[in-house]
C-alpha cells in the first residue's frame, strides 16, 4: 500500500496536533501535581480517561448506526469548512 503526499500529510498533521494535546495534558495534570496533590492528580487523569472512553464508545455505535455515511460525512466536511 502506497501513501500519497496529501495522505502522508495529513497523517503528520494529526500526529503532531495530537502531540501537542498531549503536551497541554500533560502540563495541566503536572501542574496540578505539584499545586495539589499527587493523588487527586492522577486520580483526576484516570476518571477523565474512563469518561472518555465510555463518551467515544457511546458516540461512536450511534454515529456508525444511526446516522448515514453520506450524511456524516457532509456534517464534518461542513464542520471543517466553517473552522
Amino acid at each position: 500500500m502506497t501513501l500519497s503526499p496529501a495522505t502522508a500529510g495529513l497523517a503528520t498533521a494529526t500526529f503532531l496536533a495530537s502531540a501537542v494535546e498531549c503536551v497541554e495534558a500533560f502540563t495541566i495534570v503536572l501542574a496540578m501535581g505539584l499545586t495539589r496533590s499527587w493523588r487527586a492528580a492522577v486520580l483526576g487523569t484516570i476518571a477523565a480517561l474512563a469518561v472518555l472512553a465510555a463518551v467515544t464508545g457511546v458516540a461512536g455505535l450511534a454515529l456508525a448506526r444511526c446516522i448515514s455515511e453520506s450524511l456524516l460525512q457532509l456534517v464534518i466536511g461542513t464542520l471543517l469548512l466553517i473552522f
